[in-house]
């Protein structure tokens, strides 16, 4: 996976761009916009913790 940018990456995981960031922001990371860009280990590292709420 290269960089994506984050309203890329809520769309694949079905959830808002702005709660995406709050996810991001409680890891830890420190974004702007829905157009700013993650890079790979940051995007799978989001991918799997959304993955994991949504099975709790």
């Amino acid at each position: 996976m290269d960089n994506v940018r984050i309203f890329e990456l809520a769309k694949k995981l079905n959830i808002t761009s702005q709660k995406l960031i709050s996810l991001l922001e409680e890891m830890g990371r420190s974004v702007r916009r829905h157009m700013s860009s993650l890079d790979s280990k940051v995007a799978e590292e989001i991918c799997r913790k959304v993955n994991t709420k949504a099975q709790e």
